[in-house]
């Protein structure tokens, strides 16, 4: 299964960062090409209930190819529209566009690009306390299992 994250903030770093370590490849996919090479180099580092970093792959969305089986949307809502018509290419029939959004997501949004039975929901918490480092949320908000 061919994954990614699209929105590699705090919450999409936090969230490929568990996923790898958990042993699946996933692509963190951002608009800001300083914080895709810092992951790429640097890997994602995670501190609050847990302290590690793990090594990740990050691209700016002019570099993705391929098809996508799943992918998590974690970009700001403001941004759906730019966003969905970055991904749309990448996806087949079959794809699966979870939306991890902060808020209420924007269903017209995605309704009118994405399949009906293709969208999904979640709830996630997180915070970006340094330039790269962020901060997981309590276990009982967020649980990287229910992702994958």
């Amino acid at each position: 299964m061919r994954m990614a994250i699209m929105g590699a903030g705090s919450l999409g770093t936090i969230i490929g960062a568990l996923i790898t370590k958990g042993g699946r490849e996933i692509e963190l996919i951002d608009i800001n090409k300083e914080h895709v090479d810092a992951l790429n180099n640097s890997g994602a580092r995670i501190t609050g209930f847990l302290d590690l970093c793990v090594p990740v792959k990050a691209i700016v969305p002019s570099e993705m190819t391929g098809t996508y089986d799943l992918v998590f949307l974690l970009t700001k809502q403001v941004y759906n529209k730019t966003t969905l018509a970055q991904l749309l290419p990448h996806l087949s029939e079959d794809s699966i566009v979870c939306t991890l959004q902060n808020g209420v997501p924007e269903d017209y949004v995605v309704r009118d690009r994405a399949r009906k039975n293709d969208r999904r929901r979640g709830r996630v918490r997180g915070d970006m306390v340094g330039t790269w480092d962020f901060r997981a949320g309590d276990g009982s908000t967020y649980d990287a299992k229910l992702c994958v």
